[in-house]
Formats: structure tokens, C-alpha cells, sequence
């Protein structure tokens, strides 16, 4: 569709003077470009045998997203370009992490996976029949790369709306008309909420995996730089990114525009698969597996913030109540507090849903 030199009143919707793809919000599109690429690259890893690229597939989807929503807004603001460029920097950072993490470390990790093989869940598979584990990989396989398209198509909602090319930024209350730089005090707010969160994650990254990279930590849990101060400081920082974002998108909505509060999916969807899902409950169950024995380690985990960092001789002061409910300390996390295993019962490792966390 094709467009006149009118003015578009954004308030109103109207699409004349705009061209867009099936949409005038180009969602459509963008769940479209989601399922190609994650076809493509599934196609990849299993074809071509390319497991590394399993870890940056996610990476390059929401750069994909991001790029291409932005190339095709047909305007552009400094709101724009910033979210559009949070978004690429922080799936290019993981997306590199995660690949140099699982380069450097595949050797423990086969070492791992032998020892898993011989003891709990996947020894169990060899009694089966040949056809019938094939099955149940190509199973796990479909829902890994299913979810992973979902899951980039809810969380990259407030980017593609800002994006769209009837998402006219100067409508927004107190901006000044015909200055696309103007930025607010929630502008600000955002850009600094994402900013200390990016370098909290980044930061939280380094120092376990430098932590781990020593010998002499091997059986020892991290307790470095910022994870002295929270059990999950990565975590922590990706919250404050997504919801820097929001704070920044926000602005979008209006009287007019109530069913953009949509965008809160995206932040709401980070939260809740870090809080409940595929986050902190299988690596907090996976500690106690490891080091739930040592009273170093019990000490640690009570003593310590589960989420917001802050000093322990604080954390330790506040309410049980004021943990739990501010703090994030739930008792889906307690696994200190149930009976132990004992030897004739090994202790079934977490089997966590496959996530970009």
C-alpha cells in the first residue's frame, strides 16, 4: 500500500500515507518472519549437525525482529533507534555468551552428560526400543523450536509496535511537536534502568564463568563479585532490561490506544519464566543436588537475597513475610526444607525447559 503526503493522525489509526505487510502493525508479519527463521535454522541444526548454533538461534531471531520492524517503520525516532538497538545489543551479548560458554566448556559438558547417561534419566531410555527414543528426540526437538518462536513473538511485542508504521512517537503527552529527538523523563528512567541492568548480567556472566573456569572451584558454589550479594544477580539484570523497556514503550499508550497495554506481555513473560518456569527453580534445585550437604552453602542461601542484590547483613534483617513477598524469596526455592534423598534414592537432576536462559 502505498502512501500520500497527509498527515496521519496516529491517534485515529488511519493507515493512508503508510505501506505495510498484512498489517498496519506489522505483527502478522513478524510472527511470519519468527516461524521462517526458527524452520530454517531448526532445519540447520538438524541437517547440517551445526549444535552450536542452536545457542545463537535465538540471538539472531530477535535481531532479525528488530532490524527488520525498524527498517520497515517508514519513520524513525530516537525512541526508535534505542529500543530497536537494546534489543540487538542484549540477544547479540547472549547469543556470544552462551556460544563461547558452550565452545570452552563442551568437553566437561560430554563429561557431564556421560555420567547423567549412566545414572538417572536418560539410562532409562536404553531399555527402550530404537524407534521409540528417536520419537521422543524429534518430540523434544519440535517443542524446543515451537516455544522458542512463541517466546520471541511475545517477548519482542513492544519493539514491533513501536515499530509499526502507524506508530506516530511524537503523539505522546508533553512532547513538543516535529522534534523525533525529544526525549521524556521516562525515556531517561528506562535507558537507565536497562543500562545498570545490561552491566549487572554482563558483569554477573564473567564472574561465574571466570569462577568456574578454576580447578580449585570445581565442587565449590559461586560466590563471587555480585552473587555475593544475590543467588541469581544475572537474573536480576535481565529483569531490569526487559522492564526498562517497557517503561520506555509505555509512553506509547493512551486513552486511545488501551490495547497496547499488550506490550506488558513481554515483560510480564520474562518474569514469569525466570520466577517460575525455566530460570531460578531448576538452577535453585540443581544447587541443593550439588551442595544442599554443605553447611557453607546453607549459610549462603539463607543469608543471601535470591534475586535483588544487596548486602547479607541486610537481607538477613528483614521479615520472612517482606522476603517472600518482596524479595521473590518464595517457597518454590525452599528445597533445603524437604527430606534429603537418601543413597538408595539418587537424586533425580532438574530437566529444565530449553529457553534463552
Amino acid at each position: 500500500m502505498n502512501c500520500n503526503d497527509s498527515c496521519v493522525d496516529a491517534e485515529e489509526w488511519d493507515t493512508a500515507g503508510y505501506w505495510y505487510f498484512f498489517d498496519p502493525f506489522h505483527l502478522a508479519f513478524t510472527g511470519l518472519l519468527i516461524v521462517a527463521l526458527q524452520t530454517v535454522m531448526c532445519l540447520a541444526v538438524v541437517g547440517c549437525r551445526l549444535r552450536r548454533f542452536k545457542e545463537v538461534a535465538g540471538g539472531i531471531t530477535f535481531c532479525a525482529v528488530a532490524g527488520t520492524t525498524f527498517a520497515f517503520s517508514q519513520h524513525y525516532y530516537l525512541r526508535q533507534i534505542l529500543l530497536t538497538s537494546f534489543v540487538c545489543l542484549w540477544a547479540i551479548r547472549l547469543a556470544a555468551y552462551l556460544c563461547y560458554r558452550q565452545t570452552v566448556l563442551e568437553e566437561e559438558q560430554r563429561d557431564m552428560l556421560v555420567q547423567l547417561q549412566a545414572t538417572t534419566v536418560i539410562g532409562k531410555e536404553d531399555d527402550q526400543p530404537p524407534s521409540f527414543s528417536a520419537q521422543r528426540k524429534w518430540a523434544r526437538l519440535l517443542v524446543f523450536w515451537t516455544f522458542q518462536a512463541f517466546w520471541a513473538f511475545i517477548v519482542s511485542i513492544p519493539l514491533v509496535l513501536s515499530n509499526s508504521p502507524v506508530m506516530d512517537h511524537l503523539h505522546v503527552a508533553g512532547m513538543p511537536a516535529d522534534q523525533p529527538l525529544y526525549v521524556t523523563d521516562l525515556d531517561i528512567m528506562g535507558i537507565v534502568m536497562w543500562a545498570v541492568g545490561f552491566l549487572i548480567e554482563f558483569c554477573a556472566d564473567c564472574q561465574k564463568f571466570r569462577f568456574r573456569r578454576k580447578p580449585s572451584n570445581e565442587d565449590k558454589f559461586c560466590d563471587d563479585g555480585l552473587w555475593t550479594w544475590s543467588r541469581h544477580p544475572n537474573y536480576f539484570g535481565e529483569l531490569l532490561q526487559w522492564w526498562g523497556i517497557f517503561v520506555m514503550y509505555s509512553q506509547l499508550i493512551s486513552e486511545r490506544r488501551r490495547w497496547m497495554w499488550l506490550g506488558l506481555c513481554s515483560p510480564l513473560a520474562v518474569s514469569g519464566a525466570i520466577l517460575f518456569l525455566s530460570g531460578m527453580p531448576p538452577q535453585e534445585q540443581s544447587a541443593h543436588l550439588r551442595y544442599g550437604h554443605d553447611e557453607d552453602y546453607q549459610d549462603y542461601k539463607y543469608s543471601t537475597s535470591p534475586l535483588v542484590p544487596m548486602p547479607p547483613e541486610l537481607y538477613v534483617k528483614f521479615p520472612r513475610f517482606v522476603q517472600m513477598c518482596c524479595l521473590f524469596e518464595l517457597p518454590l526455592y525452599d528445597f533445603l526444607a524437604k527430606k534429603p534423598k537418601t543413597d538408595s534414592q539418587p537424586a533425580k537432576p532438574a530437566r529444565r525447559l530449553e529457553m534463552p536462559y
